[in-house]
């Protein structure tokens, strides 16, 4: 496996934990709580954690890989993020925001293709 295959592999995986950690800590965030409480409830310090590591493995990618080719694939988080949103937060996805999808997963094919 070449350097930069492996970058992209694990910006991808660290991609799926940065949008974990942020659907983790939107679960833990009730609308009455103070701010104070944020910072004692489970699923915010989980999501933070969560994010924390992705954010690790994103820099450990950096080492196989320039970073003007793996960051377009940090842009996948959003896809994860939409897809959890809408499975599990009943969030609805429009026509713009799937064609938004598509593009990004259009333009990281292409620069993972050329690579």
């Amino acid at each position: 496996m070449t350097n930069i295959i492996m970058g992209i592999l694990l910006t991808v995986f660290s991609s799926v934990f940065n949008a974990v950690g942020p659907f983790l800590i939107k679960q833990g965030v009730k609308k009455d709580q103070k701010i104070v409480e944020l910072f004692f409830d489970k699923l915010v310090i989980g999501g933070l954690i969560v994010t924390f590591v992705g954010a690790s493995i994103f820099v450990f990618a950096l080492r196989f890989a320039q970073l003007s080719i793996l960051y377009p694939f940090v842009a996948m988080t959003y896809a994860w993020v939409a897809l959890l949103s809408k499975k599990y937060l009943d969030e609805s996805i429009t026509n713009k925001m799937w064609f938004g999808i598509i593009l990004i997963l259009l333009g990281v094919s292409i620069i993972g293709i050329t690579s």
